[in-house]
């Protein structure tokens, strides 16, 4: 409250909050002038996407108002070489930005793994003391996938058929993504790998029949995922399993889809682990050169055996 003739007013000692000056004429009030001193924040804006097959982070740094009135030290002046940006990957600080310039910095890091959490972090180390965490971002990985797909045998004619029933991670994958995974999945003949054999398929089931014996590549491309998954396969004169780590499965089984007895390819096996997709071990058999599959849930299951060969299969 002013009452001196003088229309200026100055003073260095208010608090961030609200506040108001009372303006008189001889004593008299005339109006009630209401502001506010604000305690500003660091605005940190992250965008983690995918560049070129690996993970790429950009980052945004600006104060509003340029500093003016700042964070618990209203009267502080936060300088630009004192605040530096962190790229935390899974909680540990990798690389950082520094000087931030107060109207606006930005900062950008690529060729980064996928599979770990990633988070920007402002930490302003003047008088001001103040600091800005950007949104935690998890990120994944399918390095080892597998393709569950059977495949029908061509008779002497083009009355081949590929069908699959899923696409999931390997046993193991330290960071998978969360299921069900969704894209389109698409087949080529091999090696010729230029027209695709009917048009890309959404989702992460397929079918195509109609086709002549030969290689064929099939190519999973996932909306989430850094890299596509894919596998070639033999249509070739048995019903059998295709294994999509690497080609086409020397281990067989049938029938596609199981209902009662599953079958491979092999003989007698003497160890032989029954998992769902988990990589939960449901089942050990020893000696066997068939499995009772009557009494599972319907589902997808893993089929491994000691020599380190494994298949999949549906059961219906």
């Amino acid at each position: 409250m002013w009452d001196n003739g003088d229309t200026s007013l100055f003073t260095d000692s208010l608090t961030v909050g609200d506040h108001y000056v009372v303006i008189y004429d001889n004593s008299v009030p005339q109006d009630t002038a209401y502001f506010e001193i604000e305690q500003l924040a660091w605005d940190l804006y992250q965008f983690v996407y995918l560049f070129a097959g690996e993970i790429a982070v950009d980052m945004t740094a600006s104060l509003t108002y340029g500093g003016v009135s700042l964070f618990n030290g209203y009267n502080c002046y936060p300088y630009s070489d004192s605040i530096v940006v962190y790229l935390l990957q899974n909680g540990v600080a990798i690389d950082s930005v520094t000087p931030i310039q107060l109207w606006g910095s930005s900062g950008m890091w690529t060729w980064l793994p996928s599979g770990y959490t990633y988070q920007t972090y402002l930490l302003d180390r003047s008088a001001c003391g103040s600091y800005v965490y950007g949104e935690m971002v998890q990120t994944f990985s399918l390095d080892q996938a597998q393709l569950q797909i059977g495949m029908q045998a061509a008779s002497g004619a083009p009355n081949g058929s590929i069908e699959v029933f899923g696409v999931v991670p390997d046993p193991g994958t330290p960071s998978p993504p969360p299921m069900p995974l969704t894209g389109e999945l698409t087949l080529y003949t091999w090696p010729d790998e230029v027209t695709p054999v009917g048009p890309a398929q959404p989702g992460t089931t397929g079918y195509w029949d109609g086709l002549a014996p030969g290689d064929y590549l099939l190519v999973f491309a996932s909306d989430l995922l850094c890299s596509p998954v894919d596998t070639v396969i033999t249509v070739e004169s048995t019903t059998g399993m295709a294994n999509a780590a690497g080609g086409t499965a020397a281990l067989r089984l049938w029938p596609v889809p199981a209902t009662d007895v599953l079958h491979w390819s092999g003989g007698a096996q003497a160890s032989v682990w029954l998992m769902d997709l988990q990589g939960r071990v449901l089942r050990t058999e020893r000696n066997v050169s068939h499995l009772n599959v009557s009494d599972l849930a319907p589902g997808s299951y893993v089929l491994r055996f000691e020599d380190g060969r494994q298949g999949f299969f549906v059961k219906r």
